[in-house]
């Protein structure tokens, strides 16, 4: 944020306004022995001297250049800290478009009438995620992949008034598998991790008996598995019972132009990362999280859902069909609270 200097009349105006004669006047309950034992130092640093003064905006440009320059930039190296953040080529177009004002309205949509841009994005990208998933559903508002996936056991748990129980595959990114103990850790459920094989895949020996002692709600896999392999999610699904939902989270939604959907394999749920698709890297973000799932689960389900439809000309526009949030209903019916419509992220996404 820049500073806005006031000129002396300016300051005067500003005392009178708010009934001081001066800066001391100001300062004045600050007791005594704090303001004169109060030292302004500035510590800039190895190599800087330390300011008892402020610098000036050129100087301060001046530091944080240099500073900069001793960071190493994204195209000096070849990176895979992270495991889900990468770099991605944008197009310089896309920046163009996304800032047109057709769709760049209103940052939540409360009123379809003046937000159709940000609608539209939004009920493409449901479109976008249903395609590459397989699923029937998809929603938006998710901020990244691991709180998505959490969201999603929280809507299996609501799903299932039996057990809130929840078994975790531990070929599941770390990331995803502690936010989701984060999530429930003021709930009574358990949570037991599922082990791999040799092979890095799901061991489905002691699936079966886990399945049988801790009765989950569900079970999250990953597709790929953090260690890139491919579980066969139908062989899974066929292990589970009736009341245990397969939530599948993609790392890397891009995998999906690759192999089956995971809808082919039985899951109930998807959630991930869409991050791949085309957002910059910057210092781990920004994120995209996505959800989709089965049509009977929609009243479960959080963040929004946009809906296509017609207004009073016959004309096709886009309207909030289904938002649960607890800023929109009431706090014990609301399945979430959720703020985000990822705007900017979806315009980049989709153009790229």
């Amino acid at each position: 944020m820049p500073s806005l200097p006031l000129t002396t009349e300016e300051e005067k105006k500003a005392f009178k306004t708010i009934g001081v004669q001066s800066f001391e006047d100001l300062i004045a309950t600050i007791p005594p022995q704090i303001r004169e034992r109060a030292k302004f130092q500035l510590d800039f640093g190895e190599g800087h001297e330390n300011l008892s003064h402020g610098l000036s905006e050129h100087e301060l440009r001046n530091y944080f250049y240099n500073l900069a320059k001793k960071n190493k930039s994204t195209p000096e190296a070849t990176h895979f800290l992270g495991g889900g953040i990468y770099d991605n080529i944008i197009p310089a177009i896309v920046n163009q478009l996304v800032l047109r004002g057709e769709f760049l309205t209103c940052y939540t949509p409360y009123q379809p009438e003046i937000s159709q841009g940000t609608l539209q994005a939004i009920f493409e990208f449901q479109t976008l995620i249903c395609r590459i998933t397989g699923m029937p559903l998809a929603n938006a508002s998710m901020y990244d992949g691991p709180t998505a996936t959490a969201e999603a056991v929280l809507m299996a748990q609501r799903l299932n008034s039996g057990t809130k129980n929840v078994l975790l595959a531990s070929n599941l990114s770390g990331e995803y598998r502690s936010i989701i103990r984060t999530f429930l850790s003021g709930q009574k459920a358990e949570i037991q991790e599922l082990p791999f094989d040799s092979s890095g895949l799901i061991n489905k020996e002691r699936l079966s008996s886990q399945l049988s002692s801790l009765n989950p709600c569900c079970l999250v896999v990953s597709y790929p598995n953090y260690f890139g392999s491919l579980e066969d999610l139908a062989s899974i699904k066929a292990l589970l019972p009736k009341n245990c939902l397969l939530i599948v989270a993609i790392p890397d939604i891009s995998a999906l132009s690759l192999f089956e959907t995971p809808a082919s394999g039985g899951a109930d749920i998807v959630t991930g990362e869409a991050h791949q698709l085309g957002t910059p890297m910057l210092f781990g973000g920004p994120h995209v999280g996505f959800f989709a799932s089965r049509k009977e689960y929609l009243r479960q389900m959080p963040g929004r859902l946009v809906g296509e439809t017609t207004d009073s000309r016959g004309e096709r526009c886009y309207t909030l069909t289904l938002s649960t949030r607890e800023q929109h209903i009431r706090r014990d019916k609301a399945t979430s609270n959720i703020c985000t419509n990822q705007g900017l992220m979806l315009y980049e996404l989709l153009f790229t």
